[in-house]
């Protein structure tokens, strides 16, 4: 079904250390054009109709952070009222930022899931993305599922 919805997708590079999950985003600038000074996932926008969200996740994450993510899997599909979000995620290594440059965004920052309950500066479209990531964490054994008090 075509829509006029703006069709992004972003990868969710996460590591865990002592059975916490910590995730990997992006502060974006006081100048960015949306979410100015949030932290956010990195990825964006579709070039054209015809860039599956794939390409478009794979082309950002390399655009944003000169990384080209492998053994990534499929989180989900989310709409939102101005946009479609197609989340990607990958579990990195601990040297994930010696691996990687910032490009987009004034820098990348690791937060675990308290991190991200008390931190105020979150892009809203994001916290329904953070909840299904642990909850999926949780069901495929990776973490124990101490019900995410996210969202």
């Amino acid at each position: 079904m075509p829509t006029n919805k703006r069709r992004t997708a972003v990868l969710i590079p996460y590591k865990i250390t002592n059975n916490k999950v910590f995730i990997f985003l992006q502060k974006r600038k006081l100048t960015a054009k949306r979410a100015p000074g949030k932290f956010g996932f990195f990825g964006g926008g579709a070039k054209s109709e015809q860039e599956k969200p794939k390409d478009i996740m794979l082309r950002e994450i390399k655009e944003e952070l000169e990384f080209t993510p492998k053994d990534f899997w499929f989180l989900g599909y989310y709409e939102f009222a101005n946009k479609e979000l197609f989340a990607y995620c990958q579990e990195v290594s601990n040297t994930f930022e010696k691996e990687i440059k910032v490009l987009e965004g004034d820098f990348g920052k690791w937060f675990n899931e308290l991190d991200l309950q008390t931190e105020p500066n979150l892009i809203d479209d994001d916290k329904p993305v953070f909840k299904a990531f642990f909850k999926e964490l949780a069901l495929k054994g990776k973490i124990r599922d101490n019900r995410s008090r996210l969202g």
